[in-house]
Formats: C-alpha cells, structure tokens, sequence
C-alpha cells in the first residue's frame, strides 16, 4: 500500500519554535511492502528538479514502524534537512474512515535535527555567517550557543490518505 501526505499537510510539532520548517517540506508518499522482510519506502512527492518521486529511504519496519534511519528533506531553495534517527510510523485512523469512507493515515516521523545542518541551511541562505547561524538557532530553540546540542529531538506529523489501486 502507499499513502500520500501532500504538501503543506506536514507539521513539525517538536521543538515548536521549528514549526516554520512543516511549509518548507515536500510532500512525501509512504509505501508499506515485503519482499522477504517488512520494510517502508519513503519517497519526495513531485521535486523541483524531477516531476516524479524521489526515493529518501527504504526502511525495515516492524508492523507499521520503521527501524530508526537518516532521512533526507530537500527544503525548497535550501537544501537538505537531515533527520536523524529517523522512526517512522503509519496508523491508520478508523474514527475518520467512518465519517468520510475513505483511509485516512497519520505519519509520525521522531528523530533528530542535527544542529550542523540546519547551521549549513542557514548559511545557503546567504543572510549569516557561522557565528551568528548558531546564536540564532539557539536563541530560536531555546538554548545558548554553549548549551545548543549537536542534535535536538524533532517530531513531525501528518495526515495522508491511501494512494488508490
């Protein structure tokens, strides 16, 4: 099966002061499969450079969770943003099946901002320099720039529907 989060239906919930990076996402499609072993197949939804997907990650998954993993973002005119640790988990919401007669999926992604690249992010924004890209990201985070970690939990949600055939 594959589900589809369309763009602008991702929301990063932790840390809340990151919430601005949900309208920088893709969308992305989940394909849920076994050939021998369960994995998930993540994949970009329509990127700048190609019109189809792009494939981010094939992951084992146990049930409808993966095995932590690195994933990659593309961040329109950016660049990457690099997930690490990366779980991701589908649930399907039944309540809402019934009200709307059609499979509705939720996407959770926990893992890990990696305070490199968002520093790195910030510089190909052409608007800081190193120093002043780490004062910002811990100002905005809620650290100092000596107590800014190398990497800061991240959750990110969303709500999808199940791709037809």
């Amino acid at each position: 099966r594959k589900v589809i989060f369309p763009p602008g239906s991702i929301e990063v919930r932790e840390p809340s002061s990151a919430a601005r990076l949900g309208g920088l996402l893709p969308g992305i499609e989940v394909g849920v499969g076994e050939d021998g072993a369960p994995f998930l197949v993540v994949a970009e939804q329509g990127g700048e450079v190609d019109e189809g997907e792009r494939p981010i990650a094939r992951l084992d998954r146990s049930g409808d969770r993966s095995a932590p993993a690195e994933l990659r973002l593309s961040l329109r005119g950016l660049g990457e943003l690099v997930i690490a640790d990366a779980t991701v988990a589908l649930t399907r919401d039944a309540e809402a099946k019934e009200t709307s007669h059609a499979e509705v999926c939720r996407l959770r992604v926990d893992g890990a901002l990696v305070t490199d690249n968002l520093v790195e992010l910030l510089l190909a924004s052409g608007g800081f320099e190193d120093a002043g890209a780490r004062a910002f990201l811990a100002e905005r985070l809620g650290f100092t720039v000596a107590t800014l970690p190398s990497k800061i939990p991240l959750r990110v949600v969303a709500e999808g529907r199940e791709a037809d055939g």
